[in-house]
């Protein structure tokens, strides 16, 4: 079954079609700030979409166009708390994004507008990011005397080189679509208003691949960025030799050599 609507709250949740979800950053009025109830509930969508057999892809996007996320909820953030209340919180965003990094389902950002500190980690947590021609990425962490700290020093430099993410995060100016789509940081560069519109068209053209496929090929990636790459290699060799006992891969196979379509089961 598909995952449950949500209309309201700080992201709302609706499908496009039956195998793609969406989750819809639903703070406009504070340009989608990131706080602990928007994390959680973001988590937790990440959490049904990976359990749910007949969702394949999610979109997160935003409900304004002005922004897709400005970053972390600055009240929220540097309120006075104790020791425990602030690692907590630096914990939240590190989970809420690993989970979106970790998810078997691919997860597309359609970014309009503004995608800065925490918003731009979110970005570089999901798997592709297409970007309208008003999207501006930025790590501005520094003016506040921090810098990145869920999960941008990171994934960042493993995305454009930490030449380029050093550029960034050190001057903390944001950069425009066009730059972002020319250094790889940005998959698709569209019109303005159009990023969610193109993010679904690939969401649905991916949601006609088995699940089986798409998860496993983008756990053998993650694991490749921070492993050795005979490991890496080792790794999708036996992979790749044990799916071609699945019944997935028997359809496929047969599908093109018979040159029909594949029916593909999940």
């Amino acid at each position: 079954m598909a995952i449950a609507a949500r209309h309201d709250g700080p992201v709302t949740t609706s499908m496009h079609g039956d195998h793609v979800a969406i989750a819809t950053l639903n703070r406009p009025a504070r340009l989608n700030a990131l706080d602990g109830a928007t994390l959680e509930t973001l988590a937790s969508i990440v959490a049904e979409v990976a359990a749910d057999s007949a969702t394949r892809v999610l979109v997160i996007a935003s409900a304004t166009p002005r922004a897709f996320c400005a970053g972390a909820d600055l009240a929220w953030l540097g309120a006075t708390m104790d020791d425990d209340a602030r690692a907590s919180r630096a914990a939240l965003g590190h989970a809420t994004f690993d989970a979106i990094a970790a998810s078997p389902k691919p997860v597309i950002a359609a970014v309009e507008g503004m995608a800065l500190g925490g918003g731009c980690e979110l970005a570089l947590a999901c798997d592709v990011r297409i970007a309208s021609a008003t999207a501006r990425f930025g790590q501005p962490e520094v003016a506040l005397g921090l810098f990145p700290g869920w999960g941008g020093t990171q994934r960042l430099a493993r995305l454009v080189g930490p030449a380029i993410a050093l550029e960034m995060i050190l001057g903390g100016a944001p950069i425009d679509a066009e730059r972002a789509h020319q250094v790889g940081m940005a998959n698709r560069l569209e019109a303005a208003g159009q990023a969610l519109e193109a993010a679904l068209e690939f969401a649905t053209h991916l949601a006609t691949r088995p699940s089986s496929a798409l998860a496993a090929a983008k756990a053998l990636v993650m694991h490749g960025l921070t492993s050795p790459l005979g490991e890496g290699l080792r790794r999708e060799r036996d992979a790749f030799a044990a799916a071609l006992a699945t019944p997935t891969a028997r359809e496929g196979i047969d599908a093109f050599l018979t040159k029909r379509t594949p029916r593909f089961d999940a």
